[in-house]
């Protein structure tokens, strides 16, 4: 998870335009899937640096996921759509 596209961009984010992004994210409208949000939960802590070892891929999956074996196809499709509503929250915001 560390130093992906997703991080470099929510490291430009203000606290409003973190918070913005968050509503956006729980939203039923915009977002249906239960482990994104979760996934967005923990990514959102280590807000502004993104640079915590507890971000790691592995680490984030037990969080998801206690007691099952990491699945990279899983962890990467969550990543995926995370990325797919930041992409959605930046065209709406222009």
């Amino acid at each position: 998870m560390i130093n992906t596209i997703l991080t470099d961009i929510l490291k430009t984010f203000s606290k409003e335009d973190l918070k913005s992004f968050g509503d956006f994210v729980v939203s039923p409208y915009f977002n249906k899937k239960n482990t994104v949000i979760k996934l967005w939960d923990n990514i959102k802590q280590h807000y502004p640096e993104f640079k915590n070892k507890n971000l790691s891929r592995e680490i984030v999956w037990k969080n998801l996921y206690p007691g099952k074996d990491y699945n990279y196809g899983v962890m990467k499709n969550l990543i995926y759509d995370l990325n797919q509503l930041l992409e959605r929250f930046l065209e709406e915001e222009m």
